[in-house]
């Protein structure tokens, strides 16, 4: 499973930044199941997911956390969910902004 090998490989780096984390989730971002569902576009705010079944999609924005300079200890934090506050939200409009960006 390709979530499987990205957390694998960040976590074999042991202790990276979060821009680091961040520019590595957002190259395989476009097949990357996600924490949380298909991850669909990534942004500077944050990473919009599709969770559902077709026919059924719903669009939610993950907000992400200050990443800056920040060292994370990868081999002992998903640092997948370490960049992502958990707490995600609904935003309207949402499936249009995904729609436009393809």
């Amino acid at each position: 499973m390709i979530r499987d090998e990205v957390i694998k490989t960040l976590s074999d780096n042991g202790e990276m930044t979060g821009a680091q984390i961040w520019s590595y989730c957002k190259h395989y971002g476009h097949s990357y199941p996600g924490v949380y569902g298909c991850i669909k576009q990534m942004t500077q705010e944050g990473v919009i997911i599709r969770s559902g079944e077709q026919g059924g999609y719903t669009y939610r924005m993950a907000p992400r956390v200050d990443t800056g300079s920040r060292r994370f200890d990868t081999r002992s934090h998903n640092p997948l969910v370490l960049l992502f506050d958990r707490r995600i939200r609904e935003v309207r409009g949402i499936h249009e902004v995904c729609m436009a960006a393809h």
